[in-house]
């Protein structure tokens, strides 16, 4: 089970290191750092945007970045392309960042760093990933799940103990109770589900060693805080990716859930006014938000109308797109209000131009193609099951969240992409090697 790759190396280069469980116990912990406050905890209010946090795993990926010269990772460059487009897109983001922050506006490098974020751990997945070390990786990832949860988990009660209910129109309000939060709306959310979701996939796939009432416990907790940050995002792919993680497991469970579903499906559309006339008038604000799905010109959330006024953006200038400068700039043009397309697959057009859009649709359409095979690989489900399941919650995360929002350029969810980018780059190498 979860064999190492062979590469000739002692031992001790694959034991566990302080660096693992640093790393382990950091990503998945949603607090940000806020320099400027005392606390170093970030205590600002949402629509203050002359603050300045960052999430602490975005301190330290500079330090994991160093694992580019492990000869571990080197090993991945052989025999396959993907690692070499990867290089090539960060190399044009970096090089077109740092132009444009020399001809237009300083933030061009650091919004073009936000983008090879999730890439930037992948040295380090790339390293420890089928040795020891990344079991160690994931039981302080267990731990770091734990604390997270515990934290938000904490602020929701005595918020709702305290006040009488959830201050921010029925959901969690930023830093009311505790600090460190930030981006609780949306980006926040994503963290916890997609975190969450990995843990589970290590659980099903008996790699991660805890009994099932402690992980039910710690479902509960992750299901309770994504209700309370109202976020329609968390939720969906936190459900969905349970479902698809079940169902993976047994093909009974496959069969009665279709059956299941479709039975579901049916009374809900038999029932939908209703539902929606019930959650319309609920304190929930994430029933609220569901309701408001049937409103005229919201059942999309409006991303419909975002994605034709980005496209008017890159229309501007396909070649460079807004040159990684936020695309409602006044360069482009009087009446042009794209602050997101909010979708991954839009943005990079709009963002990086033709080339490195075309760039990022390579990168993705490789991703949903690795993460099929890890899916349907019967060889790698019998000795690598966890990886399998993990291609399930990587292709939610492409499928879904890319075209809700744009979690891949978010520092806070980014070292969790980078895992399952690595999965899929390692999957590829235990391919490679089996076939020879």
């Amino acid at each position: 089970m979860n064999q190492a790759l062979p590469i000739h190396r002692s031992v001790a280069a694959t034991r566990p290191r302080y660096a693992d469980r640093i790393a382990g116990f950091f990503i998945p912990l949603c607090l940000f750092v806020e320099p400027a406050n005392f606390f170093m905890l970030t205590t600002a209010d949402f629509y203050e945007v002359d603050r300045f946090a960052v999430p602490i795993s975005l301190v330290l990926s500079p330090f994991f970045l160093l694992f580019v010269f492990n000869s571990r990772f080197h090993q991945y460059f052989r025999g396959g392309m993907f690692l070499f487009l990867v290089v090539i897109f960060c190399l044009y983001c970096l090089v077109m960042g740092a132009l444009n922050a020399v001809m237009r506006s300083p933030d061009a490098i650091l919004f073009a760093y936000q983008w090879i974020i999730p890439f930037v751990w992948i040295p380090y997945f790339l390293t420890i990933m089928g040795t020891e070390r990344f079991k160690t990786f994931m039981r302080w990832f267990l731990i770091g799940v734990i604390a997270n949860i515990g934290w938000y988990g904490a602020s929701t009660i005595i918020e709702f103990v305290a006040y009488g209910g959830l201050g921010d129109a029925g959901r969690m309000s930023q830093n009311r109770i505790l600090p460190g939060q930030y981006q609780i709306a949306v980006y926040v959310p994503t963290a916890i589900s997609f975190a969450m979701s990995l843990l589970n996939a290590m659980f099903f796939s008996k790699e991660l060693k805890i009994s099932r009432k402690f992980l039910l416990m710690i479902n509960g907790g992750a299901l309770i805080v994504l209700l309370a940050l109202a976020s329609r995002e968390g939720l969906l792919t936190y459900l969905l990716s349970t479902i698809l993680l079940f169902a993976a497991r047994s093909p009974y469970l496959r069969a009665a859930l279709f059956f299941g579903g479709f039975i579901a499906g049916a009374m809900l559309i038999i029932n939908l006014n209703a539902i929606f006339e019930a959650f319309a008038a609920s304190d929930f604000r994430m029933l609220n938000k569901i309701a408001s799905l049937q409103n005229e010109g919201a059942q999309f959330g409006g991303r419909d109308m975002m994605i034709r006024e980005s496209i008017k953006v890159f229309f501007w200038d396909p070649l460079f797109g807004s040159g990684f400068l936020p695309p409602n700039v006044s360069v482009f043009g009087d009446g042009i209000l794209a602050p997101s397309a909010h979708n991954m697959y839009v943005d990079a057009f709009v963002w990086c131009g033709l080339f490195g859009g075309l760039a990022f649709l390579a990168i993705s359409a490789r991703l949903v193609y690795g993460s099929v095979m890890m899916i349907v690989s019967q060889r790698l489900k019998q000795d690598h099951l966890y990886l399998s399941l993990f291609g399930v919650v990587l292709m939610v995360f492409m499928v879904v969240s890319n075209n809700l929002n744009v979690p891949m350029r978010q520092p806070i969810i980014s070292p969790l992409i980078g895992l399952m980018i690595a999965a899929v780059i390692y999957q590829a190498m235990l391919r490679r090697k089996a076939r020879r």
